[in-house]
């Protein structure tokens, strides 16, 4: 999987989020739709509030998780691009 360290996601303007008690809750106000993440979900979203890089976004959760660097690229990389197929975030 080729992942570019330095493309920067920000949240979409249409994508309205609130933390929840597990996680984090997300409106897209373009299709009505809500999206949940878990808390890993909810640390990656966080840290998109004014945007970031992959490498910031990664960082952020291996702070505040225990996971290997490789799984959480792996598994970031697939977060975001399910986010941006679903037009939640946008890439720049």
């Amino acid at each position: 999987m080729d992942i570019d360290t330095k493309t920067f996601y920000k949240i979409s303007s249409s994508a309205m989020g609130c933390e929840l008690q597990d996680g984090w809750a997300i409106l897209d106000m373009n299709t009505n739709q809500y999206f949940s993440l878990n808390p890993v979900g909810r640390t990656v979203w966080q840290t998109l509030t004014d945007g970031a890089d992959f490498d910031q976004i990664c960082k952020a959760v291996q702070d505040d998780f225990n996971v290997d660097a490789d799984t959480c690229r792996n598994d970031i990389k697939q977060l975001l691009d399910d986010l941006e197929r679903q037009k939640l975030i946008e890439v720049r």
